[in-house]
């Protein structure tokens, strides 16, 4: 888990090493929270919309801090692909 600050010289890509590399889509992993609006869930959402759009099945969208089925997720830009493993 990454709090609200993060040492970038430990959290950041890697070369990949594993033997289904390159095989596999990069994952991403994002907290999405429309309840919580200092966290930006909309600016959030769009940024994965455009990732999305752009890198299509090259990446894996991994999505937590609510369920797929919250109201709220409504009124966010929506992204085609994506896993909501919940909060």
């Amino acid at each position: 888990m990454i709090g609200a600050s993060l040492k970038v010289d430990l959290f950041r890509p890697r070369p990949a090493s594993g033997a289904e590399w390159p095989q596999r889509p990069l994952r991403i992993a994002a907290m999405v929270r429309p309840s919580t609006l200092y966290r930006e869930p909309k600016l959030t959402m769009e940024i994965l919309r455009r990732a999305d759009q752009h890198y299509g099945s090259h990446i894996e969208i991994i999505a937590f801090g609510t369920t797929p089925d919250d109201p709220k997720l409504a009124d966010l830009p929506s992204i085609l692909t994506g896993n909501w493993p919940g909060c």
